[in-house]
């Protein structure tokens, strides 16, 4: 009788063994199965657009690592509460490409929400270019040639260690600057790394409203002054009327844009009457 149970207990020990290891094989052989990491963080002030629009939105195939970084006075774009928290994720950026080295990581601001999975065109971007260190948002439409730091794809080498090092020394000695403005200066020069921009689908709001293509993700930025979650909250309710009338939403835009104009041109004639 023991050896009976003995027996049956190391067959399904050998079966669990097995479905394990077929399991993890099958892993190997398609690393599409792996979700892709995404890091993000962000202060209190933007929690609420963490949890409803971000984490809302992200999808399975993205596997979720965000930090909460120490609340400030205010962390409006930039504000010194800002330019701290730049600072911040700065260094958790070099902290998490050390962590995976050799691997394919995703940083990204919280102000987005996903309107398709980006996890099977991002893998493909990097398939196709093996040399390439970085891919960011353009920040602009072309001609435009900055970058946008919200959202980037990175390849967790030395290399981006240390262009990122470069930035954080940057931004030391010039207090004032953010991530993206170091990024920038860096990328016009020899900057150590090869990078490239992830398609016009990897939209923000600084691209223009509306949008002419499908979206992938939409980055909620190009806010001013103060209540940036608001104006953040106010672009994604914007977005959801993008998606859902589409083509008449767009129309009524190009009626309100028109009829602006032509209120301002009767403005302009009117101030030369008496």
């Amino acid at each position: 009788m023991k050896g009976r149970c003995l027996l049956q207990a190391t067959q399904t020990a050998n079966r669990m063994f097995l479905k394990v290891s077929k399991s993890m094989t099958e892993d190997l052989r398609n690393p599409q199965q792996v979700p892709l990491k995404i890091y993000t963080c962000h202060t209190p002030s933007h929690g609420g657009i963490f949890q409803d629009y971000f984490a809302a939105t992200l999808p399975d195939t993205l596997a979720l690592h965000s930090t909460m970084i120490a609340a400030r006075d205010s962390s409006d774009f930039g504000t010194a509460g800002f330019i701290q928290a730049i600072t911040d994720k700065v260094d958790l950026i070099i902290a998490s490409v050390k962590e995976n080295s050799g691997s394919i990581i995703i940083w990204s601001d919280v102000d987005i929400v996903f309107l398709s999975d980006p996890a099977d065109e991002i893998r493909k971007i990097v398939a196709m270019n093996p040399e390439t260190d970085l891919w960011f948002q353009r920040e602009t439409r072309e001609p435009e040639k900055d970058v946008n730091a919200g959202f980037v794809v990175m390849r967790c080498t030395d290399k981006v260690i240390s262009f990122y090092r470069s930035v954080l020394d940057l931004m030391n000695v010039n207090p004032n600057w953010n991530d993206q403005e170091a990024i920038n200066y860096l990328l016009r020069g020899k900057c150590g790394v090869k990078w490239s921009y992830l398609p016009a689908a990897f939209y923000a709001r600084s691209h223009g409203w509306p949008p002419k293509s499908r979206l992938i993700m939409y980055h909620a930025n190009c806010t001013f002054g103060n209540d940036a979650v608001g104006q953040k909250i106010r672009q994604f309710a914007q977005l959801r009327l993008l998606t859902k009338y589409g083509p008449l939403y767009k129309a009524i835009l190009k009626i309100q844009k028109a009829a602006s104009k032509v209120i301002n041109n009767s403005k302009k004639v009117i101030k030369h009457f008496p």
